[in-house]
């Protein structure tokens, strides 16, 4: 994922040297000629001896990677405003960013303290709220996160996999979509507690967002996604996070709700099937990008060389190159100084 890749390349650049010892070059003495490393915290340029051994390690300037930090940032907070602004021009950014919103305005309630009755009543989801009567539940509560992390990483993911997949199949399917996966995520959630005996609380975007990332998977199987740091297909990593939340689901580890993210998956895998002529069909009449039948897990594979681009896809790429051309410049001037500090 892009996102992924560009965060991660920013810590290494940037955080690296907080985080962890740095290890330097070695100037060795000569008379042991023993391998030896150096680790320099924080500190100024020097030598100091380690195991007998002469080290030298270069200056670190923590203003200097401060100041290189906030200005990486500033200019990524200005990318994504510009993101912004242009999804809620389309209709498939708008139903993106009104779904987004919609989860954050929940979070930020549940830090009320009085709300909080209010919404574990009518945002949590579990067998004793539907047998109260509160079958409303088996949606809300896909729209409600207790902790941030949770609210990030469910938005997150349906930003990047829910763009392409609103684009192909259209804003109403793709509504329907995330409506009812979370209540095929509900209903599973709650099956699985009635086998299991239990009555756990079930809330969170989970299995909408699951049904959206299979159904990804479905019409970009060949795509490359990144799963937990390493690339692998699409339609790889989904069946290996399946195969993942049904081990947890088995051995009941922690307190994730697995048999919701399996409900989200399946229904995400029904609903293609379903569809998929009627996607194909519409698609082709919307855009003059040719389509075909593969193999690969019945998926559809778009040929979009055929498409003409359009001005989002040219502000788009415009972005992207920003985004590259920042790194490449903040890079030759991590360079930069750090051979000044070597002469």
């Amino acid at each position: 994922m892009r996102f992924i890749s560009l965060f991660s390349r920013l810590y290494y650049r940037s955080f690296r040297s907080l985080s962890v010892p740095l290890f330097f070059k070695k100037n060795l003495n000569s008379a042991t000629k023993k391998s030896s490393l150096g680790v320099l915290f924080l500190g100024s340029s020097g030598t100091f001896a380690y195991n007998s051994n002469k080290v030298d390690w270069y200056p670190f300037s923590i203003s200097e990677q401060i100041k290189e930090t906030l200005s990486m940032f500033n200019e990524l907070s200005d990318m994504a405003y510009r993101r912004v602004k242009r999804d809620l021009k389309t209709p498939e950014g708008s139903l993106l960013l009104a779904l987004v919103g919609m989860n954050a305005v929940v979070y930020l309630a549940w830090k009320i303290p009085s709300f909080v009755p209010f919404l574990s009543r009518h945002f949590t989801c579990s067998l004793s709220t539907v047998k109260g009567g509160r079958v409303h539940t088996l949606l809300t509560c896909n729209f409600s996160h207790a902790g941030f992390f949770h609210l990030f990483s469910n938005m997150f993911l349906l930003m990047h996999f829910g763009s392409d997949v609103c684009r192909i199949i259209t804003p109403e399917r793709f509504f329907v979509l995330y409506l009812a996966g979370g209540l095929s995520s509900s209903l599973t959630s709650l099956l699985s507690k009635y086998l299991l005996r239990g009555d756990a609380l079930s809330l969170g975007a989970s299995g909408s967002v699951m049904a959206i990332m299979f159904m990804y998977a479905m019409l970009f199987p060949n795509r490359d996604i990144y799963f937990f740091g390493y690339p692998l297909k699409a339609k790889d990593a989904c069946v290996i996070w399946a195969l993942l939340d049904a081990t947890g689901l088995l051995g009941n580890f922690g307190r994730i709700d697995f048999a919701a993210h399996l409900g989200g998956a399946a229904f995400g895998l029904a609903y293609y099937e379903y569809k998929k002529r009627d996607i194909a069909k519409d698609y082709q009449q919307r855009k003059t990008t040719r389509l075909w039948y593969t193999n690969d897990i019945h998926g559809l594979e778009l040929e979009t060389r055929k498409r003409p681009r359009t001005s989002v896809d040219r502000e788009s790429s415009n972005i992207w190159s920003q985004v590259r051309s920042t790194f490449h410049r903040w890079f030759r001037m991590s360079q930069n100084r750090r051979d000044d500090s070597d002469n």
